[in-house]
């Protein structure tokens, strides 16, 4: 809903850039995706190849709580109230779809499961029945099926706070520099 000289300065900024973007594809050397949801964009868009390296999440930060409470988190909070209320939480909803998700990990790490759409990042990062679970469509009916769907199984909280460890930082580190370390080699 942008007024007309907006819109088409938009427009017009967009065209640029996508024209940019395109021009400047031949001086790629490589392409990392923090998902395989942007790896298959990547493939789409620029008919390139590219490595998946999950982003760092901060998991020392979340701490495992395996006391919880009965309330679903839904929005997001400040840090520090996003952290107490994260680890008391039953579970954290979350519908949106993104590259890759960190609020979820986030969840995960303080032993939360994640009711969650099963697109994006999230549907490579949420394990259904084990770290949470997915719903198909961002619709209230799916919603409420995934939460009843929920509210029937038991999640192994420590099992749920180990699986978000596969994105902390020191692992974003190694896997980066790995990947660096090897690219130069080759060359």
């Amino acid at each position: 809903n942008l007024k007309q000289p907006k819109k088409f300065f938009v427009e017009l900024c967009l065209k640029y850039i996508r024209y940019w973007d395109i021009k400047s594809l031949p001086r790629v050397d490589y392409f990392v995706a923090n998902s395989k949801f942007v790896q298959e964009r990547i493939k789409k868009t620029y008919k390139k190849d590219s490595v998946v390296i999950y982003p760092p999440v901060n998991t020392d930060k979340f701490i495992l709580n395996e006391k919880k409470e009965d309330f679903y988190l839904t929005a997001y909070l400040e840090e520090d109230e996003l952290i107490k209320y994260m680890k008391k939480a039953k579970a954290f909803l979350y519908a949106a779809i993104e590259d890759f998700g960190i609020v979820p990990i986030e969840a995960m790490s303080c032993g939360t499961p994640v009711i969650a759409l099963n697109d994006g990042g999230t549907a490579e990062t949420i394990r259904d029945k084990k770290t949470g679970v997915h719903f198909e469509h961002q619709t209230t009916k799916d919603i409420i099926d995934a939460v009843n769907s929920f509210e029937s199984l038991n999640f192994d909280y420590e099992a749920i706070s180990n699986e978000a460890k596969k994105y902390s930082q020191e692992r974003f580190k190694e896997e980066f520099e790995e990947f660096v370390n090897s690219k130069l080699k080759q060359n």
